[in-house]
């Protein structure tokens, strides 16, 4: 007779859980935050500064903490509002909806986009 242990049952569950969970929050294909060449629709959004890629936009994909290592000079917050962080302890804020300038000098460490 085929016996199943609860250790089985259980990671069996929560492979079920994430799968499901991954096809309920999707809207479509899963993408990651990444450098293009407009801001998304719907998205939060900033422009590099300078070096290789100066006039590109930073696509930020999901709310919370997004890692950054680099110098910025434009925002977009199309929906969820958010904050960027520099080096040198100062920050901007990007309100929902707004578009404004940012500080190109400092580096930009990470952002906080809230939901």
């Amino acid at each position: 007779m085929f016996r199943i242990n609860r250790k089985t049952v259980a990671s069996a569950a929560a492979a079920l859980t994430l799968a499901a969970t991954g096809v309920l929050a999707g809207t479509g294909s899963a993408a990651a935050d990444g450098v293009y060449d407009t801001c998304t629709s719907g998205r939060a959004c900033i422009w590099f500064a300078q070096g290789v890629y100066a006039g590109k936009v930073w696509v930020f994909e999901g709310c919370g903490y997004h890692t950054l290592n680099d110098k910025f000079k434009w925002a977009e917050a199309h929906g969820n509002p958010f904050k960027i962080f520099y080096n040198n302890g100062s920050t901007d804020t990007v309100n929902r909806w707004q578009a404004r300038s940012l500080d190109g000098v400092n580096v930009a460490n990470h952002v906080e986009i809230y939901c």
